[in-house]
């Protein structure tokens, strides 16, 4: 007997079903916390995402983002996945480039876009940034 191996991590329908749900779930508390701390009117040094998003997400992670700067943050790290064996693959979220000018000293991005506008002239504070070939 054989077995293929794309035949052992494919996605069934039911799969897909449920990351669907344990993403917006994964949403629904990111938000939940970042309204927390805005509210709170406390600190935030950096922010990390770490999930299987795509352009798809832009609107919910440019909050994140734009909030994250707000309250302080200084260090932004999306490392995102944008394809899963048997899941339908995902375009590619772009860094949005009215962000390029605030107040960042490191930015780690895996997956993303960094199209800067014309004008762009440069990263005022950047100290570091990472962006991994794939």
């Amino acid at each position: 007997m054989a077995i293929k191996s794309d035949e052992l991590y494919k996605f069934e329908q039911e799969h897909l079903e449920l990351f669907i749900r344990v993403r917006r779930e994964f949403v629904r508390r990111v938000d939940q916390h970042v309204i927390e701390h805005h509210r709170q009117s406390r600190r935030v040094n950096s922010l990390r995402v770490d999930f299987l998003f795509g352009s798809q997400h832009k609107d919910i992670i440019d909050q994140w983002i734009s909030s994250a700067i707000a309250d302080g943050a200084e260090r932004i790290e999306l490392l995102f996945s944008n394809k899963a064996y048997g899941m339908p693959h995902l375009d590619l979220y772009r860094f949005p480039h009215t962000l390029f000018s605030e107040v960042i000293n490191h930015l780690h991005l895996r997956n993303c876009r960094l199209l800067p506008h014309r004008e762009f002239s440069g990263f005022k504070q950047m100290l570091h940034t990472s962006r991994p070939h794939h």
